[in-house]
């Protein structure tokens, strides 16, 4: 089964194809004021929900059905379209609110440009430095294609894993050790033990 659009998708979907586009009623009435909004916001980055609420009243009259709250959802649509055109990888939300600040920092460095303010060009020039970090040195990514990674080898060294080998003098005084501390006759040697197969056994 085919994975319903939603109507942020169905928006994308139409500056592709217009044509092809199918909405109810009542979406092409969201589809028409999400256009809207979306020239709103490229003209007048910094308007307010509010006065959105307002400018779509005004555009289709004080008849027209919609709520603030509605308005709010569908400016927050408008923000994540932007963002996710700006940057599809990164959070919407820092990306909305890194080009909506750094395209004000530009309309005040424009506005002080026409004005000859020279301080408050550089307090626009410096917002914007500071948002792409050039301040900073540029993060380099480490060669990956280059790294060869560690191939451990099998062997039967124990020394390799910090246990020093056990000589035959060890191995005699630790019997020793044991027949004193605990009384024993004798200890069995290694060639007396038997494995027994459960399985077998069965």
């Amino acid at each position: 089964m085919a994975k319903k659009q939603n109507l942020l998708e169905k928006l994308q979907s139409s500056f592709e194809n217009k044509n092809e586009l199918l909405l109810s009623v009542k979406e092409k009435q969201q589809h028409e004021r999400l256009l809207f909004v979306l020239e709103q916001k490229m003209f007048n980055i910094g308007i307010t929900d509010a006065d959105m609420h307002l400018a779509i009243k005004d555009k289709y009259g004080n008849d027209y059905t919609v709520s603030y709250v509605q308005t709010c959802k569908d400016v927050t649509i408008i923000e994540r379209f932007i963002a996710h055109d700006v940057n599809p990888e990164a959070d919407p939300h820092k990306t909305w609110v890194r080009y909506m600040v750094e395209q004000m920092c530009k309309k005040a460095y424009n506005i002080a440009l026409k004005k000859g303010e020279s301080y408050n060009m550089t307090m626009a020039a410096n917002t914007i430095g500071k948002h792409h970090l050039t301040d900073k040195e540029d993060v380099v990514k480490p060669p990956f294609d280059d790294i060869i990674p560690f191939v451990p080898e099998i062997t039967g060294d124990v020394s390799v894993l910090g246990i020093k080998p056990i000589g035959k003098q060890e191995v005699k005084e630790l019997r020793t050790k044991l027949l004193t501390k605990y009384g024993a006759n004798e200890l069995l040697e290694i060639e007396d033990l038997k494995v027994i197969d459960d399985e077998a056994e069965k």
